[in-house]
């Protein structure tokens, strides 16, 4: 979300069932994402006047997108009612479909074997349970996926079918797009 978004503004208060909300450490590893840097932005540095950058320990929320836009959790099943609860005010208000923004990337993260990993839910996991979600409420839902990092072929070129065909069994999207932005700067 937003950073100037409610749920981000309760977890700058200290609210922990905010804060569980988005992807908030303490010192969390380094860790750089090829649009803006780093991954970990401090909350001291960019809300200095928040509760939250006033204790004592360091505070960083995880931002893919840069310092206006905060990681939601997807890990927290909150999140994913939440999503489905303003995706079916949508569909009620007569939508036909949405594009699903990264659909190779749900936003799972950790420290696995002590080295920290974030993005990449090799399974799927989160967007197939949204998806499914979406599909029993709108069974025609047209959904067109954003599928970064995936579909490239051994030699890094796009490959429309497989970029697409990241859920069950390519059913999932009536379409897919996929950017390989890097390629455009070297």
């Amino acid at each position: 979300t937003a950073t100037l978004h409610p749920f981000f503004q309760e977890a700058l208060q200290g609210n922990q069932a905010f804060m569980d909300r988005y992807h908030f450490e303490i010192d969390p590893p380094q860790a750089f994402n090829v649009f803006f840097g780093n991954l970990w932005l401090s909350v001291k540095d960019l809300f200095p006047e928040s509760p939250l950058a006033q204790q004592p320990e360091n505070w960083f929320f995880r931002s893919k997108f840069g310092a206006d836009v905060a990681d939601t959790n997807l890990n927290n099943p909150i999140m994913i009612d939440w999503i489905l609860d303003f995706s079916r005010f949508w569909i009620d208000k007569g939508i036909d479909g949405f594009r699903i923004d990264v659909t190779t990337a749900s936003q799972i993260s950790g420290l696995v074997d002590g080295k920290y990993i974030s993005g990449i839910d090799p399974n799927n996991n989160t967007n197939q349970k949204i998806i499914r979600a979406l599909r029993e409420f709108k069974p025609d839902l047209y959904l067109v996926a954003e599928a970064a990092y995936a579909g490239l072929n051994d030699d890094g070129s796009i490959n429309p079918i497989e970029a697409g065909r990241s859920l069950e069994g390519g059913r999932t999207f009536g379409s897919s797009h996929n950017y390989q932005l890097i390629s455009l700067f070297y």
